[in-house]
């Protein structure tokens, strides 16, 4: 049952993760009333802010933020005979055996979920034309081919960051092969794919 146990002990950051991905090309705005005309409807979210909350989120997709301990994992059996997997279980792509990669990638598809949604990156390329200090989505991709593409790691570390390699790099192609995604990130997601390293494989045969 330690299975049931760990996953929402692992995904415990999951709802503060979505708070701080909204501070990521977001605005606070505000009704006017009659009469007053000082303030402005909608302000975006300083640069300064929306870059630091970039950086925690890259810190729930650190491999060492998603390793669990090689004791810990020794103290989880497969399922008893009359016990089975429900939907409370962790994923698992290793039949009765746990499986802490599959749960891993659980967790930073929850992360870029958050950032990659495309009316957030739409909203960043529209801040970004306004006021280039913003954070565009070239920049974003940029800062993620970094923290993920380009580190180097070994053992389970090492086996989870490919696993998040592979997660991002298909939000990448989905990005750019949706149509209806906004034509500057679409660019950006191109533009991603055609930098990242060739052994992630990342652009398909045909276009």
């Amino acid at each position: 049952d330690l299975q049931e146990a760990i996953v929402p002990v692992y995904l415990y950051h999951r709802y503060q993760l979505e708070a701080v991905a909204k501070l990521i090309g977001g605005a606070d705005y505000r009704y006017a009333l009659r009469g007053d005309d000082s303030a402005p409807a909608v302000t975006p979210v300083s640069s300064a802010r929306q870059r630091a909350a970039l950086e925690s989120i890259l810190a729930t997709l650190r491999p060492d933020a998603l390793t669990l301990s090689p004791e810990l994992l020794q103290q989880i059996p497969p399922k008893a005979y009359g016990y089975s997997r429900n939907r409370e279980s962790a994923p698992s792509r290793t039949g009765a055996l746990f499986d802490p990669l599959s749960l891993a990638e659980a967790a930073v598809g929850h992360s870029y979920d958050a950032l990659l949604h495309p009316e957030r990156l739409a909203r960043l390329a529209l801040q970004n034309s306004m006021d280039p200090t913003q954070l565009s989505p070239a920049q974003l991709f940029a800062r993620l081919q970094d923290a993920i593409l380009l580190q180097e790691y070994s053992g389970m570390e090492a086996a989870i960051d490919r696993r998040s390699a592979g997660v991002l790099l298909r939000h990448w192609r989905a990005l750019f092969a949706n149509e209806a995604t906004d034509p500057q990130v679409r660019a950006a997601a191109r533009g991603a794919l055609e930098k990242a390293p060739t052994t992630a494989s990342p652009l398909p045969q045909r276009w």
